[in-house]
Formats: C-alpha cells, structure tokens, sequence
C-alpha cells in the first residue's frame, strides 16, 4: 500500500506541474507602436531639444538615432540632444518589449539655424566717381528682411538682398546692413568701406617746357596728371634710364634722334596710359665748324665760306681779318680779300642751348699779286705797286680798243715792232710766278712771239711767255744758257678770238701753260729762275732775248709771285 500512495504523490504532482506550465504559455503581450515627441522642431546653433518617448505597448528597450545631433544615438527612455550644426536632420526610435518591436523616422523633423549674423561682401571698395557696386548678403541665420544704409549711394537705403548703389560724390562712405528672422537680428556697420576717387588722366611736361635738347644732356620730366594718381610707370625711348617709377624722373639722351615717351598712371581705382610719339627731339651738341672753298688766294680774290657746324644753329656771326666785309651774320657768306697777308677767321654759332666759337688762326694766305693791269685806257697798276710806262717811236701813245665784253671798257692794242710797256717798278718774284692774261691775236710765223719776259741786262737768265705758230710756251733760261720750257700749248690762240693765257712757274721747277682754264702743257725742267734779280724789270710787247715783238691786244693782265692752283686758275678764267 505504501507502495501506491507513493505512485500517486508523484504523478499528481506532474500533473499540478503540466498545469502550470500550461497556464504560463498562453500569456500575450500587447503590441509595440513606436511614437515620440520634440520640444521643438526649430531651433538654433548650438541649443537643446528633448526628445520624450511616447510609444505603446510596454516597450522596456528603446533605440534612438538623432542625425546631426550630440548625442548621436541613445537608448534611454527619453534623451535631450543639443545641435551645433545648421540643417535640417531626421530622428529615428526604435521601441521594442520582450517579444515585439516597432519603430519610428520622422524625416527632417528637426531645422537648426545659424545663429543671426550680418556678414557682406561688395563688388569694389575703392572706386571712381559715377561707378556703380554691388553688395552681396552673406549673412547667417534664417532670415527674413534686409535693411541696407549706404552713406552718400545711390540710393542711400535698400531692403534688397543684393543691392546695386552709384556713388557721384568724392570722399570715404559708411554702409551698414540690418538682418531679421526667426525672433533674432544683427548689425554689420563698416565704416569707410566706400572710398570713391576721381578717374585719371595721364599728362606731363618738362621743367623747361621744352623736349628739344643736346646729345648728353638731361631732360626732367614732371608729371601733371589729373585725378591724384599714386603710381607712375614710364617708359622712355632712347633714355637712360630707360623706365622709371619715379613721379618727376630724371633722364639723360645721348643719341640724336627723335623718341617716343610713355606714361602710365593710375590708383586703386583707375589707370590711363599717354604715349607721344617723337617727342623728344634730341639735337647735336652744338660745335662751331666751319670751311671755305680757298685757303690760298690772291688779292681781290673771293672767299666763300661754309658753316659746316653740328647742333642746328640759329644764328652766326662771323669775323674776317683783312676782308671786306669784315664782320657777317650770313650762314654762308662770301667777302673778298685785297691785301696780302695771312688771316684769322672766327665762327660764332648759337642755337637756342647756348654758343659755341671757333677761331682758326692764319687760315687765309693772301699771295700778293705783283700786277694788275686792267687796261681801261691807260697802265695803271691796281696793286698801286707802280704803274708801267709805254714807250714807242712810231706810235707815240698806246692804242685801246674794246675789251674780250665788247663793251666800252678798253684792252690795249700792240699793233707795232717797236712797241713795249715796261714795268714802272720792281715786281718781286721769287722762286714762282703765275703769269696771266687775255690776248687777241692774229699773228702768224715760227718764231717766239714775246708777251712777257723778265730777265737780266745779259740776257743770262730769266723767263719769257711767248707763242710760236700759234701755239703757247711758258720758257725759262738759266746761267748755262739753254732755255727749257712747258712745251708748246694743244691749241692755237692766234684765230682772232680772246684766249685766256697763263703761263706757271712752280717751285719744284714745273712749267705750265693754261689756254681758257685748261692745262694744255707742263714739263718738269729741273731748274726754276729763284736767283732772277728783282730789280729787273718785266716788259710787255717785246723782248731782250731773240724773240720778236708781239703783236696784238692785251686785257686784265696779272702777275702772281706764286703758282696758281688749277681752281684759281679756272676761277679767273670764269671772271
């Protein structure tokens, strides 16, 4: 019996233990509905919100994700989250009991503003006058209105978000700008923030008024511009320097020529640019030079003189030693010399620089001419050294007759054997002589025809300008008795007509004969006549050697105790 008492404790212990168990698994929980609420949706930089957790079903387990926010997630019932960055973010709760779980996104539930600040940037700070800016919002924060102040704009206020204002007046300007929303506001005042200047304009002169100088000199520039520029760039052609920053530069030109100046001005606010092109006209430096077409010459004769001097002179004064005129203001004048001698000649030039002079000392040789005889009806000597004297017995006077012109002034006619005109006084030659003359002749036959001899009492020594068939000879006879000569001249002089004939002696024993400025005969002898006394006397017409006497006309007949040059000759010729 015990024995089933036993059995039955036990089973209807599993039975109370099964009924239980059964009671407990039949037990239902109620379902999960995930749901919260904010303290705000709205709010700034940096602020709070609390998140309260109002979700259904006995969750005991929450999960929270705050996008943007601090903390980020969370599993407390309820959390407070702060934002310190401006957006808008979602939140997502995740509610969950033992056996069931919901969850809830509100999306962009949360908008966090930037904390109120007025903040601007313009187009330009500092312009010219008439220019128009553009402002341009930056500010922060949810707003909702503008309020511009633009001191001395145009207009002078704005509620536009991005104004566009014209400043007219000179000066420094204020602007400030007001913005409103979301229960907050701010204030950006920036005083002087417009600075209107006037525009530019590039000008210059020099501290001469002048851009035309000397080679080697310096120019100083000075600028003028207007519009109070504060920079200066220029550029100079030719120029050392050659650019420069400087507000009045100073600038050497050593080249002559013509050179281009540039100039560029400007602010901050403006620029210009003036080029003058050739403005600078660099000259010569000024030096006296000067030349002449002779340096020797005979008396009477003309001297034409060349200003050959550099730097562009304005102005010239001359000085002539021994001339006439003395003195000139001509570029190129011309004056005459009638003395003998050697002369200085000075040259003062002038250009708007300054003056410059040179002075050549003994620059002109006047040879004198030992005779001159014109023949204008009677034996004057135009050198006042002696007149010469006509001797005849057939003839008791010199006969004249119209000169090489044809006109009222008369040559002298030899028409006779026993004519002659004798000098009246010494005629100092020494080791040269130039005999010129014009003749008429018709005179025909082989021998020497006498014009013009010189030689001593014995007939030893000396010269004789003679003609022969025509033909022109310069002769010369020293102590050993043999005459040499220039050789007969190319053409004949015996066809009527004038000729102008000149016979040359030079000092290295040459002989020439010219017929009408052309040289048509010369021979070097190797003997000259230096030792021809000079108190014998020179004729006309006739001769003490074997030569015969002429016969035919004389005009304008001079002696030079020198050799001509083949210009003066020629330069007789063309009288």
């Amino acid at each position: 019996m015990r024995r089933v008492k036993t059995l039955i404790f036990i089973g209807s212990l599993s039975f109370a233990i099964m009924v239980s168990c059964k009671k407990k698994d039949t037990e239902v929980l109620p379902d999960v509905v995930a749901d919260f609420e904010l303290s705000k949706t709205e709010i700034l930089v940096g602020e709070n919100i609390s998140f309260t957790n109002t979700s259904t079903g006995d969750p005991t387990i929450f999960q929270w994700t705050f996008e943007g926010g601090t903390p980020a997630t969370s599993e407390n019932e309820n959390e407070q989250v702060i934002y310190n960055a401006s957006g808008t973010y979602s939140v997502k709760l995740k509610a969950s009991n033992a056996e069931k779980s919901d969850e809830e996104i509100k999306q962009n539930i949360v908008s966090v503003y930037d904390k109120m600040a007025a903040l601007y940037e313009s187009s330009d700070t500092v312009i010219v006058r008439g220019q128009e800016v553009l402002f341009t919002n930056n500010s922060l924060g949810n707003i909702d209105s503008y309020t511009w102040t633009f001191e001395a704009g145009t207009p002078q206020s704005s509620t536009d978000e991005n104004p566009a204002i014209q400043y007219l007046d000179l000066g420094s300007f204020d602007v400030s700008l007001t913005v409103n929303g979301f229960g907050d506001a701010s204030t950006l005042l920036v005083e002087d923030h417009i600075v209107v200047l006037d525009s530019v304009e590039a000008d210059f002169t020099s501290n001469s008024g002048s851009f035309t100088i000397e080679e080697g000199k310096q120019l100083q520039f000075e600028e003028a511009s207007a519009g109070n520029p504060t920079n200066f760039a220029w550029t100079f052609e030719g120029g050392t320097p050659a650019s420069s920053t400087e507000t009045d530069p100073l600038v050497t030109y050593s080249t002559p020529g013509l050179y281009d100046v540039t100039l560029i001005v400007y602010h901050e606010a403006d620029a210009d640019t003036l080029v003058l092109t050739d403005l600078v006209d660099v000259r010569e430096a000024l030096e006296a030079k000067f030349a002449s077409d002779f340096t020797t010459i005979a008396e009477g004769q003309t001297v034409t003189f060349a200003d050959e001097s550099l730097g562009s002179p304005t102005s010239w004064s001359w000085e002539f030693e021994g001339a006439t005129p003395s003195t000139s203001t001509d570029q190129n004048p011309a004056v005459v010399y009638n003395s003998a001698g050697t002369f200085d000649v000075k040259l003062v030039v002038a250009n708007g620089f300054g003056t410059k002079e040179i002075i050549k000392t003994d620059y002109i040789k006047v040879n004198g001419i030992v005779a001159h005889f014109m023949f204008d009806s009677d034996l004057t000597d135009e050198t006042g050294l002696g007149d010469w004297s006509y001797t005849s017995i057939s003839n008791p006077n010199p006969t004249y007759e119209p000169d090489r012109y044809g006109g009222s002034s008369p040559a002298a006619s030899l028409y006779h054997f026993d004519e002659l005109i004798t000098s009246g006084a010494n005629r100092m030659i020494s080791n040269e002589v130039s005999v010129c003359v014009w003749i008429k002749t018709t005179a025909v036959g082989g021998a020497f025809y006498s014009l013009l001899d010189k030689f001593d009492g014995g007939v030893d020594f000396g010269f004789i300008m003679a003609m022969s068939n025509g033909k022109m000879y310069f002769r010369g006879r020293d102590k050993s008795g043999i005459f040499r000569d220039s050789g007969p001249s190319a053409s004949s002089v015996n066809d009527g007509n004038w000729h102008h004939v000149v016979g040359i002696m030079t000092a290295n024993s040459t002989w020439q004969v010219w017929i009408d400025g052309v040289k048509e005969a010369e021979q070097i002898n190797n003997f000259n006549i230096p030792n021809t006394p000079n108190n014998i006397q020179m004729t006309l017409g006739s001769s003490q050697t074997s030569a015969i006497d002429y016969i035919g006309t004389y005009d304008d007949l001079k002696i030079y105790n020198r050799a001509l040059t083949q210009t003066e000759v020629q330069a007789l010729f063309s009288e």
